[in-house]
């Protein structure tokens, strides 16, 4: 199979880093050339197939409203930066889309990686703005459609785009092909689903947490609005090892309330909660310095029982906290014990 270099240029300042040049990219993404149909790449880096070449015929503007496979690659680095489809996703018809994604898709495993993570890319805003534009549809026609060996892939690219705003559709779709494709698959949108649901707020957090059977919480503080009731989550769900993240950012933003809040499940929930309070620590720390950190969680643990603060102390090692904070903690204690219990927890 003859391959060409297709020169990928970046277009704007802080565009992704190395992709200047894709050294080589098949002429050929189907079978186009020997005549069995299909579309292949052109001289010119236009997407060439039976169906476009009949377009034109049919019209002599047909072809400016065919965006190419190829002037899609040239978008690459705007696609990584900004994570949302590019103007040329946006000008593509339906049917340039699904063929963008479709010839991209075998792309993603290449030997190349510049030439994998471009198709990569691709893949992913194509299939971003077929869900953008067409919603459920887009999913009828992968599992109407799109090729057997890659099916499962483009559906769970599309559930992860839907899994956003609309985890109830997903939930319906991944239990349909949970039994062809198994739980793991099922489960691929379930970090997506969360994430988007944290932005509607806490009570929308726990509701797609119960509705998806799944554990996890988004671990970026930024997927948490401004008036989050990080109060609601912590407290209206069994602690778990995936709400330490939470309990870290919600520290950093309202010290007072998440301590309120975690010593409400230390207290209510025998043996749970003493996980988070490190997780406090780690966040007025990032706040407010080691020293006045050490100091204030120091005074807020003498408010719980010695049995509950030595675990408490204990558990500290699920927060690596580092030797400046492990030292000024233990400067800031007054019991002996407690202090052999920090240095246990960390070296």
């Amino acid at each position: 199979m003859k391959a060409r270099p297709v020169m990928l240029l970046s277009a704007a300042a802080g565009c992704l880093e190395g992709y200047l040049v894709i050294e080589w990219l098949d002429t050929r993404v189907t079978d186009g050339a020997d005549g069995r149909g299909g579309s292949r790449l052109t001289k010119s880096g236009e997407l060439d197939s039976p169906s476009s070449a009949q377009a034109m015929g049919r019209g002599g503007n047909a072809r400016e409203k065919q965006k190419s496979f190829a002037a899609l690659l040239k978008e690459v680095p705007a696609i990584h930066e900004r994570n949302r489809p590019c103007k040329e996703v946006e000008r593509m018809d339906a049917a340039s889309l699904k063929a963008a994604a479709l010839e991209a898709y075998p792309l993603r495993g290449s030997l190349s990686t510049k030439e994998a993570e471009t198709a990569s890319a691709v893949f992913s805003a194509a299939v971003r703005e077929l869900w953008r534009r067409d919603g459920e549809k887009a999913l009828e026609w992968a599992a109407a459609e799109v090729p057997a060996g890659m099916r499962a892939d483009v559906l769970s690219e599309l559930l992860t785009e839907a899994a956003v705003d609309s985890p109830d559709l997903v939930k319906v779709w991944a239990d349909r092909f949970r039994g062809e494709y198994g739980d793991r698959w099922a489960e691929q949108s379930h970090l997506a689903a969360v994430t988007g649901a944290a932005r509607r707020g806490a009570e929308e957090l726990l509701r797609v947490r119960a509705l998806l059977s799944t554990k996890l919480l988004p671990g970026n503080a930024d997927s948490y609005p401004e008036d989050f009731d990080f109060h609601l989550l912590v407290t209206g769900t069994e602690p778990v090892p995936y709400l330490e993240e939470p309990v870290t950012h919600w520290a950093a933003r309202d010290k007072e309330g998440s301590w309120n809040g975690v010593k409400h499940v230390v207290e209510s929930m025998p043996g749970r909660g003493t996980n988070l309070v490190g997780h406090l620590f780690r966040g007025v720390m990032a706040m407010e310095g080691e020293e006045k950190a050490a100091g204030w969680l120091v005074e807020k643990i003498g408010e719980i029982h010695p049995q509950l603060r030595r675990r408490a102390l204990q558990h500290l090692y699920l927060a690596p906290l580092g030797m400046e904070a492990t030292v000024a903690l233990v400067r800031a204690l007054p019991d002996p014990a407690d202090k052999m219990n920090v240095v246990s927890s960390q070296f």
